[in-house]
C-alpha cells in the first residue's frame, strides 16, 4: 500500500505544482490579487478535509495480514 501512496502522492504533487501557477494567474489577471487568496483557502479546504479523514483511519493494523500464510 505504501508504494501506491507514494505514487499518488508524487503525482498530486506534479499536478498541482504544473495547474496551480496557471489557474492562479488567470484568477488575479481577471480578478485581482485578493481572488488569489480565494483561490488558495478554496483548494485548502477539500486537501485539510482528506487530511483529517485519511488521520482517522485505523493505523494499528496496517502490514497485517488477513489470511494465514
Amino acid at each position: 500500500m505504501v508504494p501506491v501512496m507514494m505514487g499518488l502522492l508524487m503525482t498530486g504533487s506534479n499536478f498541482g505544482q504544473v495547474t496551480g501557477p496557471i489557474a492562479v494567474g488567470m484568477v488575479v489577471s481577471a480578478w485581482g490579487w485578493g481572488a488569489a487568496s480565494v483561490m488558495v483557502v478554496a483548494a485548502a479546504i477539500p486537501a485539510g478535509l482528506a487530511a483529517w479523514m485519511l488521520a482517522r483511519g485505523d493505523h494499528n493494523r496496517v502490514g497485517e495480514t488477513s489470511g494465514q500464510a
